[in-house]
């Protein structure tokens, strides 16, 4: 059974986000963390043994079966001084830049960009120093000779057509149908995500109208019930009122209705009797 290795560095992740930092720089690997309190925390810095100048780095985050979630949030590539560099090794012809429909020169014209030629690069030089002059560059068979199998490396280090076909068939189409089939899947998904969204929407929408309508019901029937029972409260305080001076009417003794009576007519008569008095008959025969 083959042994496992030891992890290199362990760390909590207190949070459920956590920042990892790759840096891949002077041919060295570096990876950092960035804790709660934004302090950084290396993981690993390791230099780097293999040639990855022909590598590439991908990052994907569609498949979460065996891995979490990957945000990248920028990516940084320091190519000024690769680029600096190389044009200072080659030879470089600064002119105008010149497009027609047949023709396209650009402003820079590098000869020898392969950084592979070294003694050529140097030779061109001595030879535009000399203007072609071969006697005045006091040169060697054996000059020459590192001169040829310079440029047979170069020649080997180039791709054949079926070396570049073989790569964009097996590499780069693979890749691009890889990402082609998968945007696909993303289109479907989000339609069918519009869709799901749509129907929920709509059955939503189906429901806040059902129970707006079942409110409007019960607050019809809630005023028609609250009108009958006013009129049911009016009526029952109209009988007991009605009750309430019967049982009065009824409680009052003969006596007393007599005198009720009698008091009655004592107000008439001196009502009429004031009346009587105002007459000018009155006043001439009693006055």
């Amino acid at each position: 059974m083959q042994d496992i290795d030891p992890c290199l560095k362990s760390i909590p992740l207190d949070n459920e986000h956590f920042k990892v930092t790759l840096s891949i720089f002077n041919k060295s690997i570096n990876v950092t963390h960035t804790d709660a309190k934004d302090q950084k925390v290396l993981i690993v810095d390791t230099p780097i043994t293999v040639d990855i100048s022909k590598c590439w780095i991908g990052i994907t985050a569609m498949c979460d079966d065996y891995t979490s979630r990957i945000e990248l949030f920028n990516a940084t590539y320091n190519t000024n001084d690769i680029i600096s560099n190389r044009r200072k090794q080659a030879w470089t012809f600064q002119g105008m830049p010149i497009s027609t429909s047949s023709t396209v020169q650009p402003e820079k014209i590098e000869k020898l960009r392969n950084p592979s030629f070294l003694i050529m690069r140097n030779e061109l030089k001595s030879y535009e120093t000399t203007k072609g002059d071969l006697k005045a560059a006091n040169k060697t068979i054996e000059d020459y000779l590192k001169i040829t199998a310079e440029f047979a490396e170069v020649i080997d280090e180039v791709a054949t057509y079926g070396q570049l076909n073989d790569f964009i068939t097996n590499t780069l189409v693979p890749y691009t149908d890889s990402w082609h089939r998968r945007t696909f899947k993303i289109m479907d998904a989000v339609a069918k995500a519009n869709k799901i969204m749509s129907v929920s929407l709509n059955e939503t929408q189906s429901l806040l109208y059902s129970f707006n309508q079942t409110v409007n019901l019960s607050l019809a029937k809630a005023r028609t019930k609250i009108s009958s029972i006013k009129d049911i409260l009016l009526e029952e305080s109209e009988i007991q009122f009605i009750d309430q001076i019967m049982t009065v009417k009824k409680s009052v003794s003969p006596i007393v209705n007599y005198l009720i009576y009698i008091s009655a007519a004592e107000v008439i008569g001196l009502i009429a009797f004031g009346f009587i008095q105002c007459t000018p008959w009155f006043r001439h025969k009693y006055m």
